[in-house]
């Protein structure tokens, strides 16, 4: 995620906020608090940044406060004695860092009486963490500002983006965000909403992994379950100098979200759009948004924050159909199958052996303990490499058949190579995973690619292997494997994968996460004529995996291959418009667009 940063910078997890992303969190949060309150500069306000970094957030909340209490005021009051009541009485700062604390200090003017921007970790209870009351979890704020009672009005900043926190780890288990799965700006959000009074609001960038990523469920259940979002921005990459990461804006309301709650939604920001926002010469109000109800997301079955389907919402309705009903039209597919992963090995089969215990060890990119738990040697990239993964049989007794990620594709697989499967260290997972009829899924590509192994290869880590379940109910008898194959790599349900969890601003290839696979609608055929296209459908799969694989092994006969591409063009119209009979998509193909 990050290139060329500072060390110090990327332990704390910081970057640097542009002024027009500020701005807009400080006019959509302060500006809806004040208007809503009709609140004057005397009364009680309280605006926190828990990690103010370069100190932007503060500043760009002095001058908005400024300019709107100047305002209020008509010139009654001057501009000096409120500037300092907004500084000493209303803004509120933490950062672990001293000299950031320093320098927001002087940025805001009064470095000599700006008491309210302190030094210490937002995330830390009071020290007697063994008491989990909420006034313990909140004792941190209210100790370092009493004022406040440690509750605020407001609560704005760009939390720490992958900080390193295993020191304070074990004094975090008042959050139900601190997970083996846990980063920074998490736990920073449901602190914060811990910290926010009734009605108020915060306003936050973060890596957009928020929206879709399964490991984020929690904190997104958090907010929902909490809190109205009033907006979702997905400011896409290139924001931060150095850092890849998509990053967006959340700002939400301390207030349960009732059913006609709409968010407003802003997809994707071209690039054009982003210069003129960093030029001042357009505002993200000017960028083109949506409207979308909250509960929508509260209804997903990870509460998925997809804000990228916008006009294709109805596709994900249609093809759900009744998911969550009694009498189910549709499933998920992990109700039909065990899933798994294979080998923890690089595609080349790369290994070094430990000279101290021979454990085998995958090569490590850094210096590290051996993979033996009873061993401290350290294993070295410089060390001497061997392979296991053959292109031919070596031993008949260890060596099977495998194949690497890159072997697979969409309906066939390249030629698979043998794997030595008797190295000790190595986790190759349970021989029993790679036995028998079993679907097997390559978790990047700019599209799905299944396959079906009939041959009990084992695969590499970054395959995802999808097994039948025994004894599924009589309801489920003509769901066969070619079914599945045909289903899960059609047209049709990329698109609906697209559009629940891919942001279309992403350069990288698609990273597909073995929980959104596990949760792909999946049509139980009931009627006699569902029944009859579910068969014509596995049939045509299987048929289509044939020719692939048959075109891939001929791909040297020119006129042979031209005939092989144009039988699967027709398989390929044909099964499409099986599935899409089956899911109802209408004749006109408008939701496909």
């Amino acid at each position: 995620m990050q290139h060329n940063l500072p060390e110090r910078i990327k332990e704390l997890g910081q970057f640097f906020t542009p002024a027009y992303i500020a701005q807009f969190i400080v006019q959509k949060t302060i500006g809806h608090h004040i208007s809503s309150v009709n609140s004057d500069y005397q009364k009680e306000l309280f605006i926190l940044d828990p990690s103010v970094g370069e100190g932007i957030f503060l500043i760009s909340a002095k001058e908005y406060l400024i300019n709107v209490w100047g305002q209020k005021s008509e010139n009654s009051v001057s501009s000096g004695k409120i500037k300092y009541q907004i500084v000493i009485n209303q803004l509120y700062g933490i950062d672990v860092d001293p000299s950031k604390v320093q320098m927001t200090r002087e940025l805001l003017g009064y470095p000599n009486h700006t008491t309210n921007i302190k030094k210490f970790n937002a995330l830390l209870p009071k020290p007697d963490t063994s008491d989990s009351t909420q006034d313990s979890i909140l004792m941190g704020w209210t100790m370092n500002f009493p004022k406040t009672e440690g509750k605020f009005h407001i609560i704005i900043g760009n939390p720490p983006w992958g900080a390193d926190i295993s020191i304070i780890k074990n004094k975090l288990h008042y959050l139900k965000t601190a997970t083996s799965q846990m980063d920074s700006w998490s736990l920073f959000l449901e602190r914060s909403i811990l910290g926010l009074r009734d009605n108020g609001y915060m306003g936050f960038v973060v890596p957009n992994t928020l929206l879709i990523n399964p490991n984020y469920i929690q904190i997104r259940e958090i907010i929902l379950e909490q809190c109205q979002i009033t907006h979702l921005v997905n400011l896409g990459e290139g924001i931060f100098p150095g850092v890849t990461q998509p990053s967006m804006i959340i700002i939400a309301r301390k207030a349960k979200a009732n059913e006609t709650h709409l968010i407003r939604i802003i997809p994707k920001i071209s690039s054009e759009d982003k210069q003129l926002l960093v030029d001042f010469q357009k505002k993200l109000d000017e960028i083109q948004f949506y409207e979308c109800p909250q509960i929508r997301f509260l209804k997903n079955p990870q509460k998925e924050f997809n804000i990228f389907a916008g006009p294709n919402t109805a596709l994900i309705q249609l093809m759900e159909k009744d998911l969550y009903a009694d009498q189910k039209q549709v499933t998920v597919l992990s109700t039909l199958v065990m899933n798994g992963r294979g080998v923890e090995i690089g595609k080349k089969g790369r290994v070094l052996l430990c000279p101290r215990c021979e454990f085998w060890n995958p090569p490590p990119r850094t210096a590290r303990k051996c993979i033996n738990p009873n061993c401290d040697h350290l294993v070295s990239p410089t060390d001497t490499h061997s392979e296991i993964v053959y292109d031919s049989q070596k031993d008949p007794t260890y060596d099977f058949p495998f194949l690497a990620g890159y072997q697979i594709q969409r309906y066939f697989t390249h030629k698979h190579r043998f794997i030595r499967t008797n190295c000790q260290g190595i986790n190759y997972k349970s021989p029993q995973l790679y036995q028998g009829l079993k679907l097997l899924f390559r978790k990047t590509g700019n599209v799905m690619n299944w396959v079906i192994d009939y041959q009990n290869r084992w695969v590499s880590q970054v395959v995802y292997i999808f097994k039948r379940r025994d004894n599924l109910p009589p309801i489920f008898d003509n769901i066969t494997n070619e079914y599945l194959l045909g289903v899960l790599n059609s047209q049709l349900m990329m698109k609906y994968i697209q559009s629940k969890f891919f942001d279309p601003d992403r350069t990288d290839f698609p990273h597909f996460v073995q929980s959104s696979i596990l949760n792909l609608p999946i049509l139980i055929p009931r009627s006699r004529e569902e029944k009859n296209l579910a068969q014509k459908i596995g049939k045509l799969a299987l048929k289509l995996q044939e020719t692939y694989q048959n075109l891939y092994e001929h791909s040297s006969a020119n006129e042979h291959q031209e005939k092989l591409q144009e039988k699967i063009r027709r398989i390929e119209d044909e099964i499409e418009t099986k599935i899409e009979s089956l899911y109802a998509i209408p004749n006109d193909k408008s939701y496909l667009k």
